[in-house]
This record gives structure tokens, sequence and C-alpha cells, in this order.
């Protein structure tokens, strides 16, 4: 290794060893050699010593620092420390990905937008970052009152605030042009006074004294006018009426009996359509008719008593367990086989019996039978609301649906495009697909070995499974008559009972050996081993089992009347209540209401819990 050691003019030579001088710190015991050598600005004489010893430490000082330089630049060696940039000319380069910077930049750097040329390759446009999966969302905080007033805002008058901006407006126009941006919550402008002059009073001491309540004037002056003309056509018809008193006075007698009639048969109308009462509905080709318990089928708004209040906000949220009954519904004359509740808002109920009549009652304002469907002569079996409310579709012991067998299960294809299309599972060991346009049967099942018990569709409605009296499970691609799955071991029972899960991942199976098993509704729709559920009894019963909204619980009910209730995650048994004298057949979780369950059973009620 090079080692140097610079001398100035008043360094001696031959110091002594160890001896250390200001300008001059080394530990050589050599003696030492003088070498001229010349300055920039002046001539100084300096002594090179000869090589040190290996164990000779030299340090270097402020002369030798442009020798030292010259050579690390002739060496090429490494410089260790950053080198100092320009912050002015490193802002117009800094990007968005840039994680360092190199410079102190100030609060109006940092708050600088993008700029630059657009970039075709970007995955978002250039201007903002994405900070949920699908765009930028912008926090906003809203209170409860104020959001209340839109919602109701937009729900009666058709437009509503909107909250990215002040004083912008969403909505119908003309309906903000009419009321001129008024919110529900806002007090109505006060009428203009009229600006009419009043008649005078008059004397008090007169008949005519008018005082502070006297009209218009122009009011009285149209009134004196309309008098008049009034007084004329009273004189002109009295004289007519003289003229033809013998001869209207047969026909004036027989006018009067047909009004009389007439208003007897109005009377008895009146009475037979008031207040409780119902009206008769109109009967369809094969026998069926309804009853309205209703004055009207239409409000003073204009809707029917399918529309769901305004006040009821349909959307995910957390459920909570029921604790007691807060109403009861003595539905039908006999057993009660099946309840649904409206879909997506559950204001209305349809349940069953096997009196072979089918009801729609109101839920949350007056709990009162809204509307009777009569025309089943047997049990009514099962139940299928449509996508949207409008219709449903039923199925009974009398072979209403005319495939040649009793119908055990339908139902209706989700989609919302192919709501004429229904499965139906019948008691031949088919399932029949019907056309409700064509009335007719589209396409047959046929593979199972005993009588079809319950049709689910899963898999985003590609696919449904089907389960049978012959103790199998069976999937089907719609439209393929061909099972593309066969689920069938020894130790598995009838399962008369199939629910998927709102995630659509898992369908749960009620068996008839007392539990409740769980299949994946994906890929290879294998059973879950760790999953299930116990301690209920449903042998020989065809319990429903059904979820709450979130997919927390899971409910069923048993054949001693009682409704269980597990978790989901532990498959542990939360609770169960005494609902029904005898079976409790049916049950299902409100799809709004967080912590409400109806319950059906064979004691001809139907149960409502919180």
């Amino acid at each position: 290794m090079l080692q140097i050691a610079a001398y100035g003019d008043d360094d001696e030579v031959g110091e002594e060893p160890g001896h250390n001088n200001e300008g001059n710190k080394t530990t050589n015991t050599s003696p030492a050699t003088t070498t001229p050598t010349t300055a920039s600005t002046s001539t100084t004489a300096t002594t090179t010593p000869p090589a040190a010893d290996p164990g000779t430490e030299v340090i270097e000082t402020a002369a030798a620092a442009p020798l030292l330089a010259d050579m690390k630049s002739k060496m090429c060696l490494p410089s260790l420390t950053p080198d100092v940039l320009d912050p002015a000319g490193r802002r117009a380069f800094t990007t968005s990905t840039q994680r360092e910077v190199y410079y102190n930049p100030t609060a109006d750097d940092l708050n600088t937008p993008q700029k630059g040329p657009l970039q075709p390759h970007r995955k978002t446009p250039l201007g903002f970052e994405k900070n949920v999966l699908c765009g930028f969302a912008d926090d906003l905080c809203i209170s409860q009152n104020a959001f209340n007033e839109q919602f109701h805002t937009f729900h009666s008058f058709g437009y509503a605030s909107d909250p990215s901006g002040v004083g912008k407006i969403v909505g119908d126009k003309t309906q903000v042009a009419a009321r001129g941006g008024q919110f529900i919550f806002d007090r109505p402008p006060k009428k203009a006074p009229k600006s009419a002059s009043r008649a005078k009073g008059g004397n008090p001491g007169s008949g005519s004294y008018l005082g502070p309540w006297a009209p218009p004037a122009s009011e009285v002056a149209a009134n004196a006018k309309a008098a008049a003309a009034e007084l004329a056509a009273a004189s002109a018809a009295d004289a007519s009426a003289d003229q033809a008193a013998a001869s209207s006075s047969s026909s004036s007698s027989a006018t009067e009996d047909s009004a009389a009639t007439t208003a007897k048969n109005g009377e008895s109308a009146a009475e037979g359509s008031g207040s409780g009462s119902a009206a008769e509905g109109g009967s369809g080709e094969d026998g069926t008719s309804t009853v309205l318990y209703l004055k009207g089928d239409r409000d003073y708004r204009g809707r029917t008593f399918i529309s769901p209040p305004s006040d009821i906000k349909a959307g995910p949220h957390g459920c909570f367990l029921p604790k007691k009954r807060i109403h009861t519904w003595n539905a039908h004359a006999k057993g009660v086989s099946c309840v649904r509740l409206f879909p997506k808002f559950g204001h209305l109920m349809l349940s069953s019996g096997l009196d072979g009549q089918i009801k729609i009652w109101n839920v949350y304002e007056s709990r009162q039978c809204v509307r009777a469907y009569l025309g089943h002569s047997k049990g009514v079996r099962d139940l299928c609301w449509n996508a949207d409310g409008t219709r449903f579709l039923s199925c009974a012991y009398d072979r209403q649906i005319r495939c040649g067998k009793i119908p055990y299960c339908v139902r209706l294809h989700p989609e919302p495009a192919m709501q004429d299309q229904f499965l139906a599972g019948c008691s031949d060991k088919k399932i029949v697909q019907f056309d409700i346009r064509t009335r007719g049967i589209v396409l047959e099942y046929d593979q199972h070995l005993g009588a079809v018990n319950t049709v689910t569709f899963i898999d985003s409605n590609r696919r449904f499974v089907s389960s049978s009296d012959d103790k199998s499970l069976r999937i089907w691609e719609y439209g393929i008559p061909v099972p593309i799955k066969y689920i069938s071991e020894p130790h598995m029972h009838s399962m008369p009972s199939v629910t998927v899960h709102p995630n659509g991942k898992w369908f749960v199976c009620q068996s008839l050996d007392n539990q409740i098993l769980v299949y994946s509704a994906r890929d290879r729709f294998k059973l879950n081993h760790k999953k299930r559920f116990i301690g209920h009894i449903t042998a020989g019963y065809a319990c429903q089992v059904n979820f709450s909204a979130d997919g927390h619980y899971l409910i069923s009910g048993d054949g001693e009347g009682k409704l269980w209730l597990w978790d989901w995650k532990s498959c542990r048994a939360y609770q169960h209540l005494q609902a029904h004298e005898t079976v409790c057949i049916g049950c299902e979780w409100h799809p709004v209401e967080p912590s409400r369950v109806v319950t059906c059973g064979w004691d001809s009620k139907v149960h409502y819990w919180d």
C-alpha cells in the first residue's frame, strides 16, 4: 500500500524517534531525505521519507490533498458518498411510482397533480389511483337524518340530492321543477295573500251586514249575475211545467218506481263490499278463483298490495337469534304445509294448507289476510315465488299440473330472463320441465329410481340438484337430461329438503337419520365431513331447513314441534324453541328483519318470532 507524508517549511529533519510535530505526525525511525518541490503560489522545501516499514503509520496532511485526489482519479477508486443532485432538476422527472426522493420536497410539491402524456397501457386513468377494487371511492360522512331525508324524498318525489356536490340533484327533472327542489322534510311554501279587495261590510243595523267576512268585490258581482240568470231560468221552467203536468204524471210515477229499485240494489251492494268483507275475484278457465279481503286492490297512490312499503331497506345486514313469539296467524282449517316470504323484502307471506287453499298475509302493518286463492281440491304440497314476486307456482296432490302423476315439488328458474320455465319433481320418478307460454312439457329428466322430493338450483343457476326416495342425490346441467354427478352411499338416507347457503358455495340436506349434511355446490360436490348438524328428530317428516340472511345461522323444524338454531361455523346448537304443538314442518328467516323467523306446523297455525 502506498503511504505518503508531506512536510512543510518549518519541519525539521532527523527528529528523534517517536517525536510528533504539529504538521508532521510519524513514527518512522529511519533518517529522512529532502527533496525540493514547487507549489502553485510559492516555493517550499518538502521532504519525502523513504518507504516505511510494514508497522509504520503515516497520516495525511492538508498539503497532500491535491496529490491524493489526482492519484484517486487515476486509480478509479469508487465513491462511497451519494451524489448531491439539483432539486430543481429532479422535480420535473419524479414519477408517481417512485419510492425514494433525494431532496426535501415541500408540501406544494407533494400535492402537485400528475402531468405528462397519456399512457394507454395504464389500468387506471391519469390523475387518480384506485383505492378500491372497482376504482376510486371518496370518503363521505352523512348523518342518519340527512340520509333518511334523501331516501324518502327519492321514493316519494323521484329525485334526491347528489352527495358528490353541493346543490346538485339527481332524478326526475320535471318533478324538481314542479316542486322547486323541495325535500320531503321541508315545510311547504306559504301561500301568497289574496290581494283582491273586499266588499264593504255594510251597516251593522241592517240585515245585509257582512262585517269582516265580506267576500271580494268581484265575487259579489259574479254572484249577482248568476242569481239573475237562475231566476230567469226558473220562471221559464215553471211556465213549461204547468203545460206538461198532465201528460207527465204517468211517466213520472214509473220513473220513481225504477229509481227506488236501483237505490235498494245499490244499498245491498254497498253492504256486501264494506270494511272487512271479501270481494269475489274473477274465476279462471280451469275453475280457480280468488277472494280479496281489502276494500280495493290499490291504495291512494295507485300502488297494489304487492308493492313494498317505502321504509323497508333491503340490503346486507347482521342477524340475531329470535327469543319470543310476537304474533300468531290461524292460517288454515287444516295443517299448514309450506310458508314462503316475499322475495327481497318479505312484507308479504304466502302460506299453503292441507285444506287446498293458498293465502297471502300482510307481515308488517295489519297482519291480516290480503287474498285467498281457491282452486286445488286437495292439500297443497309446495309453493314458489318468481324473481320479482308478481307470480307464484303451487303444486298439490290433485295433479293440477296435468303431468300424469302427483307433483311433490316445483321450482321456477331463478334467472329473470327464464321466468317462463319451471321444474316439477313428480311421484313417477321423473323431473318434468314445463314452459308456461306453451303450457306443455319441454324436457324430462328420468334417471331417479324413486319419487323426486326436491329440486334446487346451484352453481349460479347453471345446474340443479335433485333428491329422491331412492336415497341418492343427482346433479344435472339445466337442459341436459343426463346427470353429471351421482351421489349414493350405503349409509345414506332419503333427503326431503335441500337449501343453498347464501354464499353459494354449499348446500345442506335434511337427512331422515336425524342429521343435516353439507355438500359442496361447486367442482366435485363432495360431502363435507367436518360439518354435521345433529340434535333434532326428523325421522319420517320432511321438515324444511333454511339459512339466515347473512348465513351465520341454520334453522330447521323437527317432529316434536321445536325450532332448532345452529351456528354455521361451529355446528353448535344455540337453542331450540317449542314452536308448535305438533310437527314444525316449515321455517323461513325474514330477508330484511335481522331477528325474525316464520314457522308453520300441522296444528294449522303460523307463528312469527323475534
